[in-house]
């Protein structure tokens, strides 16, 4: 855990069927030092995926719900409307990700390719089968969950929203530059990714796969059976052959057997569970770090000798790896001083300039950035162009670390060298007016009348906007507030972030009707008013 920077982890071992050990190190973050201990609550993330499909497959055990109907007979989804396919996805199809769906996407849908026509992990499908299951039953995810697993598994500190009880005993997450992130109170349960659990507890639903309990013996069968393949173009893995997906897990065949394994990652939590059946042995653990999933291979391998083909196939970076190393090294020199950074950076250049490309020190400004240590990270990112002097992205990368840190002059003759030396860049050309528009308000600030700032308050799905003394404030679920910063009427720059804007749109009520996400790289988002 030190090795890897992960402030507080949780696990529990199986092994002949049954849970033999659970270990809680740490502290739920590092500014309080509360310890962890058996009962803390971690975000699950995606290890919420193979709950639902358990409280699935059970219903259609009984009978109530059909896996091989396309959900579209239940229930039309107004977010596919229009989509060819659309009316193909089943549930089996979206526990085994091959509806063609991406991971996530705001607004329409569209189907990268047929369902069951390839292998695309995705979170949107399985929010499209609960909307459908919840319909279906009347019950909320919650509620289904509650009444299929967690009572009769007694896994009374595990809910997919949060709980009062919680309050006091729940970890802060780490994100990848080591800064707090608070854990979402959410009020409404989510199938891909809102679960909120313990090592110990998650481990009885993972003995009860095992032993296919609530479950007829066929169903077990094909949830732990190569329902789809595994290849995620265009990025092929050594592990590809290995990796298949039955019915809510990923599936394993290594020298230990098969074994049904998943992850989670909410970026600042992370965690994995992998068990094999046949020999009634698994482990879980979950982290509130970044960094959780860099020790995968090594607990795992500390439970059971195996390949480990999962661990491959994810690809996180390991916690030993001498790159990791090299960047953590350089950053803790940097966050320091800027002179003690520049010194080591330069020292271990010399040492072995062929361990350097330019993705090394971009992380490191990356992770500078993140912590508020603007100038280290123009010096760490000034130090790279000195490296890789005729490179464009080193002059972007510099121009990016220069914006973030308020320098707009100094950014744009960054993203110009850039230019000169890589013309066809349109992403960049973008970059400098964008910077340009935003030095145009500090000489000239728009002034919005509190009357029309008014329109804009409220929550829209995870972005909450408020009214304070000095103007708007945002912030995102769990993340911390900006000021914004008129640009427009309707559009806004964050006050300390520099990559992101907010556009007001339409009216329903004399209330914005939603706000769009203007992304530094071009892309876009949206989120809707909640009623």
């Amino acid at each position: 855990m030190d090795s890897a920077g992960i402030p507080g982890l949780s696990i529990a071992v199986i092994e002949d069927g049954r849970v033999t050990w659970n270990g809680a190190y740490g502290h739920l973050n590092d500014a309080d030092l509360t310890p962890v201990d058996d009962r803390t609550v971690f975000a699950a993330a995606s290890l919420s995926k193979p709950i639902f499909a358990y409280v699935v497959m059970r219903l259609a055990d009984r009978g109530e719900f059909d896996i091989d109907r396309p959900l579209w007979d239940y229930l039309p989804y107004e977010r596919l409307e229009g989509e060819p396919g659309a009316r193909e996805i089943t549930a089996r199809i979206v526990m085994s990700h091959g509806t063609g769906l991406r991971n996530w996407q705001d607004g329409h849908l569209e189907l990268v390719f047929p369902p069951g026509g390839g292998f695309m992990y995705s979170g949107e499908g399985f929010v499209y089968l609960q909307k459908t299951v919840e319909h279906v039953t009347g019950l909320s995810i919650q509620a289904l969950a509650r009444r299929e697993v967690f009572e009769p598994l007694e896994m009374t500190r595990t809910s997919y929203v949060w709980q009062a009880e919680f309050e006091g005993n729940a970890v802060t997450g780490s994100n990848a530059s080591d800064e707090p992130q608070g854990l979402p109170r959410r009020t409404e349960g989510n199938a891909a990714h809102s679960l909120l659990t313990t090592a110990s507890d998650y481990a009885r639903f993972v003995i009860a796969v095992m032993h296919g309990e609530g479950l007829k013996s066929e169903t077990v069968e094909a949830i732990v059976s190569h329902q789809n393949g595994a290849r995620r173009p265009p990025r092929p893995t050594p592990a590809d052959p290995y990796i298949f997906w039955g019915l809510g897990w990923g599936i394993q065949e290594g020298r230990a057997g098969r074994a049904f394994w998943h992850w989670g990652d909410n970026g600042a939590w992370r965690c994995y569970v992998v068990a094999f059946p046949e020999r009634e042995r698994g482990v879980v653990y979950f982290t509130n770090s970044y960094n959780g999933l860099s020790i995968a291979r090594a607990i795992a391998a500390s439970v059971i000798d195996d390949d480990h083909w999962a661990v491959d196939w994810l690809d996180y970076e390991r916690y030993d790896d001498p790159v990791r190393l090299t960047r953590r090294a350089i950053a803790a020199a940097f966050l320091e001083s800027v002179d003690a950074g520049v010194r080591e950076a330069k020292r271990r250049y010399a040492l072995d300039p062929e361990g350097f490309d330019l993705r090394l020190m971009r992380n490191v400004g990356q992770y500078l950035s993140g912590r508020g240590a603007n100038d280290a990270a123009v010096a760490a990112l000034e130090l790279n162009v000195s490296f890789f002097p005729d490179s464009a992205a080193s002059h972007e990368q510099l121009g990016e670390a220069l914006h973030q840190a308020g320098n707009y002059a100094a950014a744009i003759e960054a993203y110009n060298a850039s230019l000169t030396i890589d013309p066809y860049n349109p992403p960049v050309a973008k970059r400098v007016d964008w910077i340009r528009s935003r030095m145009a308000v500090e000489h000239d600030p728009v002034v919005v009348s509190r009357e029309r700032l008014e329109r804009y308050v409220g929550e829209y799905g995870p972005r909450h906007v408020r009214l304070g003394d000095r103007g708007l404030v945002y912030q995102r679920e769990g993340n911390r507030e900006y000021g914004l910063i008129p640009l427009g009427e309707d559009l806004f720059a964050l006050d300390g972030l520099e990559t992101f804007r907010m556009l007001f749109v339409g009216e329903i009520q004399g209330k914005a009707e939603k706000i769009v996400g203007l992304y530094f790289d071009g892309s876009s988002d949206e989120s809707v008013r909640s009623p």
